[in-house]
């Protein structure tokens, strides 16, 4: 075996163990390579010319993803790799965004979403966000339930539907489905009941609503939706959007109002949905900033059956964006017409 090749191997052994001592690694080439070292210390000479221990001279000829500098070998402790997820938002940049939230699909209220939609139509959004719980899931929640009410198929198929019904009325624009809580269901649901699907291609919920399922005319492809989970906050200049469940559980207990609720959580200009009441709050901090928050209405039933008495709203909202500037206008549904 030529030199080089020699040197090579002892590099290869050397990278397979980094923290072992030179006397340790050279045992392990002597052992399997007794031909190519005349010794013990012929072995242990090669690693420590491969490692730099060899004198200045050597270290700096030493390659650099082999060097380890002379002192005590044995374990080290090393510092250890951290699971936290990275948080960082979704940057929404289209002009003109038309913002519905929680239709809760098939729960969803035909009369409250078409006067938004046809309004839409006349000012052509360059963007569409989803604000969450657009499919209710309400088969797959942890409540009880009345299995005749709906079904799984039934909320996916609707669901998969209503998208493609709004990529046709919308070609151009950007569709972007943001997960609120209710969609999370479907996720969860399957944490705790098939644990071992979860996963698998093909299962999720972007390919169940969006994606080919092949032989149903119907389940054609729905393109360019695109995706935000992961409880990702969406920035718009600097508005901030949630869906609402993000913040907290029961932290947007609004003493007034969601919006108020909103401020007091974050101390920032945002707009949410989630709690299905239309509102506005705005304060004045003392360097004479102006902070306002917005919650949307929902584009469900007003009276499902755990809460026939309630003090929901129906709407959505309309956001023009330039640069970091920004406005928004909240669209008021009431009895069928766009106030």
């Amino acid at each position: 075996m030529k030199t080089t090749e020699r040197v090579d191997l002892v590099r290869a052994k050397c990278a397979e163990f980094p923290q072992m001592p030179n006397l340790t690694v050279a045992r392990i080439l002597y052992k399997e390579f007794r031909h190519l070292f005349n010794s013990l210390e012929t072995a242990r000479t090669a690693v420590r010319v491969v490692r730099g221990n060899r004198g200045s001279q050597n270290r700096k000829e030493c390659k650099p993803d082999c060097y380890r500098p002379n002192g005590t070998s044995g374990f080290v402790w090393q510092f250890p790799k951290s699971s936290s997820p990275s948080y960082v938002p979704f940057v929404l940049d289209s002009p003109n965004t038309l913002i519905l939230s929680d239709l809760h699909i098939p729960f969803h209220d035909t009369s409250a979403i078409m006067p938004i939609i046809e309004h839409a139509e006349k000012r052509n959004p360059d963007c569409i966000l989803l604000n969450g719980d657009v499919c209710d899931f309400f088969s797959a929640s942890r409540f009880d339930k009345n299995p005749t009410e709906s079904s799984l198929k039934k909320e996916l198929d609707l669901t998969r539907q209503f998208l493609g019904w709004l990529r046709q009325k919308f070609p151009k624009a950007r569709i972007i489905y943001k997960l609120g809580n209710h969609d999370e269901w479907f996720d969860k649901y399957l944490h705790r009941k098939a644990p071992e699907l979860y996963g698998v291609a093909g299962l999720d919920l972007q390919h169940l609503t969006t994606g080919l399922i092949e032989g149903k005319a119907h389940r054609e492809p729905v393109g360019g939706i695109e995706w935000i989970d992961d409880q990702q906050k969406i920035k718009a200049g600097y508005l901030t959007i949630w869906h609402g469940h993000e913040i907290g559980k029961g932290s947007i207990a609004p003493p007034v109002n969601p919006a108020r609720g909103l401020f007091m959580r974050t101390l920032d200009i945002g707009l949410m949905g989630h709690l299905h009441k239309d509102s506005m709050h705005s304060e004045s901090t003392s360097n004479s900033k102006l902070v306002t928050c917005w919650s949307t209405g929902c584009l469900c039933g007003l009276h499902p059956r755990y809460a026939r008495v309630n003090k929901w709203a129906q709407g959505g909202a309309w956001l023009e964006l330039s640069g970091q500037s920004f406005s928004v206008k909240l669209l008021r549904v009431h009895n069928g017409k766009l106030l």
